[in-house]
């Protein structure tokens, strides 16, 4: 992950508030429209147990910045108070990356316990090159909790 992207887009990332304490149905709304407001295609997003599942459209030129604007508008959501574990982005683009964010660390970074480079390399060590032998195993459904 190039971390100059990622404290770049971290700087800028300004707060969305939305009032009152949201529903998980609101919250994961809210994620797509938080990550679609930074420019990224949601092309599924799924929530069972804790877990929230994202499937987005990259390329290989916008990987990092893609992958730093999902990881801060799932900041967002934790800083209003969502309360899953964990964010799994799959990146669909050449070649397909899977990585992951904790919510413990989403958190951290909002109490200033870690900078947005460290959260940023937290990711980056998650991250791994995938390939899907079936479109359909990238399809993430519309489920809830």
């Amino acid at each position: 992950m190039n971390r100059r992207s990622f404290l770049a887009t971290a700087a800028g990332t300004t707060a969305v508030g939305l009032a009152g304490c949201l529903a998980e149905n609101d919250h994961k709304s809210a994620l797509r429209t938080e990550i679609e407001s930074r420019g990224v295609t949601v092309t599924g997003m799924e929530l069972n147990d804790g877990l929230v599942r994202v499937a987005y459209e990259s390329s290989s030129e916008s990987a990092n910045d893609d992958l730093a604007e999902v990881a801060m508008a799932f900041v967002e959501r934790v800083d209003d108070g969502w309360r899953v574990d964990r964010l799994e982005g799959l990146a669909r683009a050449s070649p397909d990356m899977v990585w992951h964010a904790e919510a413990a660390w989403a958190r951290e970074y909002l109490d200033g316990a870690i900078e947005a480079g460290e959260y940023g390399q937290r990711i980056s060590e998650t991250m791994e090159q995938t390939l899907i032998l079936d479109e359909g195993d990238a399809e993430l459904n519309e489920t809830d909790e």
